[in-house]
């Protein structure tokens, strides 16, 4: 992977398929999750009980 846009949606789709992706890791707690794809990282929420993923913060490394 090198990290485009497209990568980077498949993997967050994934997320949101899957609830937790492989590639994450928790930040503080199970349900707060760092993903790396490439250049970009993201940190995202996940909520059981809604069943949602919620993007926090986007960070795309140079």
């Amino acid at each position: 992977m090198d990290g485009t846009a497209h990568e980077f949606a498949i993997l967050t789709g994934g997320a949101e398929a899957a609830g937790r992706l492989p590639e994450s890791f928790p930040c503080g707690s199970p349900d707060l999750l760092w993903l790396r794809a490439g250049r970009y990282r993201v940190f995202y929420t996940i909520d059981e009980e809604r069943r949602i993923v919620q993007i926090d913060h986007i960070v795309r490394l140079p």
